[in-house]
């Protein structure tokens, strides 16, 4: 057995839960990744992305259910490492959370490349493996969006809100329940004079989109231009 199974294995169950071993046709899927040439870090990228976009995992998720995710994380390392990763709209010159890009063409232009470039911010003071989970997620989506059609100059509003929504939710996920309390409380504050005013559909969106402007701002992530 490589290291490599090992390492996948390891990493596989310990996101999943339940037995801390693959099955047969979960071995085969990751025996198949390792011929292929996909290196273990884009492997394991693969999977924390995937998972992490689940709130519980289901014991019965097979490790095929990760392919996608881990196909688009290789397909962006063999990119950068064949230098065409340069073909990609320069990033920003504001900081990680800046405000340049200020319309969808502007923010779908650059973003695969700034989010490919960002780091956990120290001041959230998180443990490593924590900050290296968020990058990973990051990482991931940066790959995704580059990979697919999505994250293409001209990409609609919508298609960068679904896109931001998302990556907020998982990566809510992996911060710790005090922040995000923080940030909640925070959002409904904010909210509290509205609220009698509102009916209960639009106060909740309009609490869900204040919650996520205020993690993407603890995070200073860029900005993705979409309005959500």
């Amino acid at each position: 057995m490589s290291d490599y199974l090992v390492v996948v294995e390891r990493e596989f169950t310990r996101l999943r839960g339940g037995a801390p071993m693959l099955t047969p046709a979960d071995w085969e899927v990751a025996r198949g990744w390792e011929k292929r040439g996909v290196p273990l870090d884009a492997a394991l990228e693969g999977i924390r992305s995937s998972l992490g976009r689940r709130l519980r995992p289901s014991l019965r998720t097979a490790l095929r259910e990760c392919e996608t995710a881990v196909n688009a994380a290789h397909r962006a390392r063999k990119r950068r490492a064949a230098g065409t990763a340069a073909t990609l709209p320069e990033p920003s010159s504001a900081a990680p959370g800046g405000t340049e890009a200020s319309g969808p063409d502007a923010a779908a232009g650059g973003l695969p490349a700034e989010l490919a470039g960002w780091r956990t911010p120290r001041v959230l003071g998180l443990a490593p493996d924590a900050a290296a989970r968020l990058e990973a997620t990051v990482h991931a989506e940066a790959a995704r969006i580059a990979a697919e059609t999505p994250g293409a100059p001209g990409a609609s509003s919508r298609e960068l809100a679904s896109i931001e929504r998302d990556l907020l939710a998982r990566l809510a996920a992996l911060l710790p329940a005090e922040t995000v309390t923080e940030v909640r409380r925070s959002a409904n504050e904010a909210l509290a004079a509205h609220r009698g005013r509102m009916p209960e559909a639009v106060w909740r969106e309009s609490f869900g989109r204040a919650v996520r402007r205020r993690i993407a701002r603890k995070l200073r992530l860029p900005d993705f231009g979409s309005g959500a």
